[in-house]
């Protein structure tokens, strides 16, 4: 199941990529994109939670949680500063995309090792 949750993460990036890169050209992208890329996002975090919760789950797999979290709640922002009709800082898109990231390449290795 926790490779259900890879590729949905990974899906969820390309959106972000296609995003950011939409907002650098235009400075408007569409908030259809941005609503599934939120929520494909968060079926990935919702898979990874149920595998965290799980006895077996190791201590790596809990901290790309939490990383991926901090990185959801990144997200929250960035979609109320839309939701507000305010311009995005370009800095905070970098942060929620490094921390997403990170959470994500944990939980790679993580599976992977």
């Amino acid at each position: 199941m926790i490779y259900y949750a890879i590729g949905l993460l990974a899906v969820a990036a390309v959106g972000g990529l296609v995003l950011v890169s939409l907002h650098i050209r235009t400075q408007k992208a569409p908030l259809a994109l941005a609503l599934v890329h939120g929520l494909v996002a968060a079926a990935g975090l919702a898979i990874v939670l149920i595998e965290a919760l799980t006895p077996q789950a190791t201590g790596q797999l809990r901290v790309a949680l939490g990383i991926l979290v901090v990185g959801a709640l990144g997200g929250f922002v960035l979609f109320s500063y839309r939701l507000r009709k305010k311009e995005i800082p370009i800095g905070l898109m970098a942060v929620h995309a490094l921390v997403a990231v990170t959470g994500f390449a944990i939980l790679v290795l993580t599976v992977v090792k």
